[in-house]
């Protein structure tokens, strides 16, 4: 059984200039598949100031995203600029898709799938959409293989991989390509964490994350994540 999944996505240097469709929130922007792709694709010559915002709207006041298959959506949207194969897998969301919206980049569109690859949910949300620390930034010298991870994967339950600490992942998987340790302030306390992360592709655009709680030292999530 296959356990990582994820599509091919577009680059985020495909992004080219094109005219702001935000300048009136009010005015209608008609929405087609081309013109949603041309918004990045093409552009404009003359500005940088793309956006596309105000076209997701005009579809979403007509179109029910939720329930229509992966492909359906994409078929709308095109590839997404980021996907994250949810693990493991499971009936309330297998794939999250990511869709940049404008130049300015401070919000983005993700659509949720079930394990039917039916749309689960969709939503706005006011964030930068980002890559990952690390990603796509040169050739990856250390790699783990996709067979390697499904087997790790297929032979364990969440709760099993939950519980594993950074010796007993180091132990499976090897030594990460990169890793790094981060904190944040939750409930009122501090909390550490430690993220490893191993390419799975030479261009550095495929990668299985799995992030420990560095007080508790065992796994909080893991996933996969591909761009390109």
């Amino acid at each position: 059984m296959v356990i990582f999944s994820a599509a091919i996505f577009p680059s985020y240097a495909t992004f080219a200039a094109a005219p702001s469709d935000d300048a009136d929130e009010h005015s209608t922007i008609h929405f087609s598949p081309k013109l949603w792709l041309q918004a990045v694709k093409a552009g404009s010559n003359d500005s940088n100031d793309w956006s596309r915002t105000g076209m997701l709207k005009e579809l979403l006041s007509k179109t029910k995203l939720e329930g229509l298959e992966r492909r359906k959506v994409i078929e709308l949207l095109g590839e997404p600029q980021r996907s994250d194969a949810v693990m493991p897998s499971n009936v309330h969301r297998t794939i999250v898709d990511f869709y940049r919206l404008s130049q300015k980049n401070d919000q983005h569109f993700r659509v949720e799938y079930d394990s039917y690859h039916k749309a689960l949910s969709s939503y706005f949300e006011p964030t930068p959409l980002v890559v990952p620390k690390y990603m796509a930034q040169g050739k990856a010298v250390t790699l783990l293989s996709i067979s390697q991870l499904n087997t790790f994967l297929s032979r364990r339950s969440e709760e099993d991989v939950r519980k594993m600490k950074v010796e007993d992942i180091e132990r499976e998987l090897g030594q990460p390509a990169k890793n790094w340790k981060d904190s944040s302030l939750s409930g009122g306390r501090q909390r550490h964490w430690l993220t490893y992360m191993y390419f799975l592709s030479p261009d550095e655009r495929e990668a299985f994350i799995v992030t420990f709680d560095g007080d508790a030292n065992h796994v909080y999530e893991y996933r996969s994540v591909k761009l390109i």
